[in-house]
């Protein structure tokens, strides 16, 4: 994960997918998939690894980007408010 966070071009491309505005490969997907739930569990589901790789994205964005942080986070708040709802 901090390969893809170091690499412009890869993490937008991440970004885009979970914000859904772009296309997502099926590794995007499942990543995306999971994030607004493992983030507002603290990753209660996530093996050892997961739980990494949420840290160093929350991480990375809180100290690069925190702007876009909020926007990530108020995203996974919606998602959650539709998962709850279904």
């Amino acid at each position: 994960m901090d390969a893809i966070l170091r690499n412009d071009t890869e993490r937008i491309e991440y970004l885009n997918c979970y914000m859904n505005t772009g296309p997502c490969t099926p590794i995007q997907k499942t990543f995306t998939d999971m994030f607004s739930e493992a983030y507002h569990t603290q990753c209660k589901k996530c093996t050892e690894k997961q739980k990494k790789m949420l840290s160093s994205v929350v991480n990375w964005y809180k100290k690069n980007d925190p702007d876009m942080w909020q926007l990530i986070v108020a995203k996974s708040v919606e998602d959650m408010k539709k998962k709850t709802t279904q």
